[in-house]
């Protein structure tokens, strides 16, 4: 965005302060300042009024000129094509440099003498604006001749180049930089008394506006008829400063207006127009099947609402009846219909996808005020009506103290909003924020204090030393981290490494061992082994055994604490681990118990065909079943080259967590005492232990099986070995006391299950 110092001034009184200064208060409040140059016309530059031009009589492109400069008249040699009889021109005088050494001296050209040089903008300075002189009007001041140049500011001005960020559209115009620094310097914008010369008969006469839809655009049209437009010096100088090219009278016009508003305007030319008798046309708004607001004349397409208009109904220089739109459209409605659709865009596309001035009537009245004098405006503008919401931020007036880091006044807080265009309501402890609609950028509270921080500045803003207060931050999400970390840590303990696999796995594989498989396949999976969600981590875990195994490790103990999902895409954490080599049973029971402390383990028949049958069996926390240990198939170890391999899977939401609680031990040596009982070869172990538990003494600490005996000699019988674990917390046990409990377990045996000792 470029902006000169003298057109803000035009807006804001900047007169006490520098372009230094006012580049300094722009970047401090977020408009970031990418260049700024000055503009000096050298001294000894005049105004000058050309009074003669005369072909030279030796040179076909050379020109006598008389150039009347106020206190003399000079004879004066010119080159340049447009030089004509009555223009005001910039002449520099005999003496005056004009850069890198180049002074003005009399000289004879092809033996006619010349005192003096009719200049060009880039001659003296200026940005270049044409390929001859420059030809002056009194759009820069009441023009006296033989007066400095330098001494007019409109000519000498300051360019400031602005690199605004894509939600700062508000600030794509000369006004919308003006506001920033009414907040920012704290001062009023200045207010103008708008030149509209209006034609009675109203723009009914010429137009009628059919909305047949609901839009989202608001539109506004202004009818005139074009007498002499003639675009004068400063609109032209101006245009070329900002970098916008030059066109025909009418376009340069909307350019600047557009430019300085910030209001998007197009041009039509209306002669161009399907009109009933009496010269009148209709116009059609409507919003197509794909989303875009359109307008239409007989059925063709005139305009896309923010995106683009039709080139056969632009004006040019001998257009007579013009039709100006002004147009809002929220940038994020077009910039999707634009990327959506694919549509052409035109040049003003870039300003009404970033953010444009909503107050359509500002941008009429600045234009009426342009070319009142040389136009007749018909009164009154055709528009649409369509009611945006406007966003409505509350925010607390602790909230923005505590942000900030620092107390802010009320009354500051009020004043740099208003200023910004925001409506503010302040109701005793918050202030309800109505956003405007050229701030669509602004959404929540947070939004709203950046806009505090930002005009105030930061650098304004009090530094304060860290000042940290300990306090207990407690959440399910920590108990969880906790948690996982407390399991983990156990399982290295115990010898275990960690595996971390993919949460994929391979539908075929896990339907072939009777596993649940998700009923949603992955529509792009990474490959075709990994073609659905698992649903056990039990096949990850073989597989990584497999290839530790296939590299030479004889002993492997893997674990891995991960999701798995079930049939209804519902996901739920697995602990699982695997222990394989020359172990038993009996090693993995010893590092579940390690891992998760006390559990119950009650033999059952797997539900899957990865298991051994025979060595399977159910895990029990608290009489609640939280998974399953059990060795894998014979075929399926020597499928994946394994020994002796156990798995253990366990739902890790139902392990214990939260405070440990220690239990006082005893000092006093522990005794173990094993008993053998004939059994009835379908009786299973659980229906022993859950009688154990109930009948055994308090100095009987623990009790476990640790062998099974089967022979025909037992007739229909099996024998289980029962090791008791015996201590008291006061004394060292006597053998009297061993041998009173012993009677106690085998006589509540005998009594309740009809069991003897073998």
């Amino acid at each position: 965005m470029i902006v000169t110092r003298e057109w803000l001034n035009e807006w804001i009184d900047l007169s006490d302060i520098s372009s230094e200064e006012i580049c300094k208060k722009l970047n401090s409040s977020g408009l970031e300042v990418d260049s700024l140059v000055k503009q000096r016309v050298p001294e000894g530059v005049v105004v000058g009024k050309v009074i003669e031009c005369e072909k030279h009589p030796d040179a076909d492109k050379l020109n006598v000129t008389k150039v009347d400069i106020g206190d003399e008249v000079l004879q004066i040699v010119c080159g340049a094509k447009n030089v004509s009889y009555g223009q005001f021109v910039a002449v520099a005088t005999i003496g005056t440099v004009l850069g890198e050494g180049f002074e003005i001296k009399k000289a004879k050209l092809r033996g006619v003498e010349s005192n003096g040089m009719i200049c060009s903008s880039s001659e003296i300075g200026l940005i270049k604006t044409n390929d001859g002189i420059m030809v002056l009007d009194d759009s820069i001041g009441l023009l006296e001749l033989g007066k400095n140049l330098s001494e007019y500011p409109l000519l000498n001005d300051d360019i400031i180049e602005i690199e605004l960020t894509a939600n700062r559209g508000d600030c794509l115009s000369i006004f919308g930089v003006a506001r920033d620094l009414s907040a920012v310097l704290d001062r009023e914008l200045k207010t103008k008394d708008y030149l509209i010369a209006e034609d009675r008969r109203g723009i009914g006469r010429a137009l009628e506006l059919d909305t047949k839809t609901r839009v989202d655009c608001i539109l506004k049209y202004l009818f005139f008829e074009k007498d002499i437009l003639k675009t004068n010096f400063l609109t032209s100088f101006r245009l070329y400063m900002v970098g916008e090219e030059l066109s025909c009278d009418v376009k340069n016009s909307i350019k600047y207006v557009t430019h300085e508003s910030g209001v998007i305007l197009r041009v039509y030319d209306f002669d161009k127009f399907n009109t009933d008798e009496n010269k009148r046309a209709t116009l059609e708004l409507k919003k197509d099947d794909d989303g875009v607001d359109r307008v239409y004349n007989d059925g063709k397409v005139i305009t896309e609402i923010g995106l683009n208009q039709n080139p056969n109904y632009c004006v040019n220089e001998n257009s007579t009846n013009i039709l100006v739109e002004a147009s809002f459209i929220l940038p994020d409605v077009v910039s999707k219909l634009r990327f959506k659709n694919k549509l052409k865009t035109d040049e003003l596309y870039y300003k009404s996808s970033r953010g444009s001035e909503s107050d359509l009537k500002f941008g009429f009245e600045l234009l009426c005020d342009k070319i009142s004098s040389t136009a007749i405006v018909y009164s009154g503008y055709d528009e649409t009506f369509n009611e945006f919401e406007e966003e409505i931020v509350q925010v607390d007036e602790g909230f923005i103290s505590s942000f900030i880091g620092e107390d802010i006044d009320d009354t500051l807080v009020i004043s740099v909003l208003q200023k910004l265009g925001f409506d503010v309501d302040f109701r005793g402890e918050f202030f309800v924020i109505k956003v405007p609609l050229f701030r669509s950028d602004v959404k929540n509270k947070q939004d709203i204090v950046e806009e505090i921080v930002r005009i105030i500045g930061i650098d304004n803003i009090k530094a304060k030393p860290l000042c940290f207060s300990e306090r207990v931050v407690l959440n399910t999400q920590y108990e969880k981290i906790k948690k996982r970390r407390y399991y983990k840590n156990k399982a290295v303990g115990c010898g275990y490494f960690e595996n971390i696999s993919y949460v994929f796995g391979n539908k075929s594989e896990m339907q072939e061992y009777g596993f649940d498989v998700v009923d949603s396949d992955i529509a792009n999976p990474i490959n075709i082994e990994l073609n659905t969600l698992r649903t056990t981590i039990c096949l990850n875990l073989l597989k990584a055994a497999s290839l530790n195994a296939k590299n030479g490790r004889k002993e492997i103990k893997l674990f891995e604490l991960g999701y798995v999902f079930r049939k209804d895409l519902k996901d739920m954490e697995k602990f699982s681990f695997i222990l394989s080599g020359d172990k038993s049973f009996a090693d993995i029971a010893k590092n579940l118990f390690s891992i998760v402390g006390e559990c119950d383990l009650k033999s059952d028949t797997p539900e899957v065909t990865l298991f051994n049958p025979y060595e399977y069996a159910k895990v029990f926390i608290d009489d609640i079943e939280v998974g399953f240990i059990g060795r894998i198939h014979l075929e399926v170890e020597k499928k994946y080259s394994l020994k002796n391999s156990y798995i253990c899977e366990l739902d890790f939401n139902l392990l214990r967590s939260g405070i440990i609680h220690a239990k006082s031990y005893s000092k006093f040596q522990a005794s173990t005492k094993d008993l053998s009982f004939l059994v009835p070869s379908d009786m299973k172990y659980e229906v022993i232990d859950d009688i154990l538990k109930e009948i055994v003494p308090e100095n009987i600490v623990s009790f476990y099986p640790t062998d099974t005996y089967s022979s025909d000699d037992l007739e229909g019988n099996k024998s289980i070995t029962i090791r008791f674990v015996l201590q008291e917390m006061d004394k060292t046990l006597s053998d009297e006391d061993i041998k009173n409990a012993m009677n106690i377990v085998q006589n509540g045996l005998k009594e309740k299950l009809g069991l003897e000792l073998r």
